[in-house]
C-alpha cells in the first residue's frame, strides 16, 4: 500500500516516541531520550497546533484515544473531544500537524506504526 507524505511525517516522528498506554485505547506519545509529550493544548480547539510540553501523565491534553481504522491504520482523537491528530493535505519536512474533526474516512488522520528495535 502506498504511503503518503502524512504517513511518513508521523513515521519520523514515532520513531523518536514512545508510546504510554494508560488503557486500552487511550496512549500518551512521549519523545525519545527527553520528557516531553505531544500535547493538544487546553480545550477543544479546531485547527489548533500540537506542540511538546512537559510530560504529565495525568494531563489529558496528552492523553489520546487509539481509533483502528484497518488494514493496519490509525486515528487518534485528542480525549474527551471529537478532534484527531490531522497530518493535512499533502506532506512535507516541517508541515504543521493540528487537530481537525474526526473524520474516519479522511486520509490525513489516518496513521501507520512502524516497529523499531529498542522501545
Amino acid at each position: 500500500m502506498k504511503l503518503l507524505k502524512s504517513h511518513i511525517a508521523l513515521i519520523a516522528l514515532l520513531s523518536t516516541i514512545s508510546i504510554t498506554s494508560y488503557a486500552d485505547d487511550i496512549v500518551n506519545f512521549q519523545k525519545r531520550d527527553t520528557s516531553f509529550s505531544l500535547d493538544g493544548n487546553g480545550g477543544a480547539i479546531l485547527g489548533q497546533q500540537i506542540y511538546l510540553w512537559d510530560t504529565d501523565n495525568n494531563n489529558v491534553n496528552q492523553q489520546w484515544v487509539e481509533i483502528q481504522r484497518g488494514a493496519g491504520f490509525v486515528s487518534y482523537q485528542k480525549r474527551d473531544t471529537g478532534l484527531c491528530i490531522d497530518g493535512g493535505d499533502g506532506g512535507e519536512r516541517g508541515q504543521a500537524i493540528d487537530l481537525q474533526e474526526c473524520d474516519s474516512n479522511d486520509v490525513n488522520q489516518q496513521w501507520e506504526l512502524i516497529s523499531q528495535t529498542g522501545g
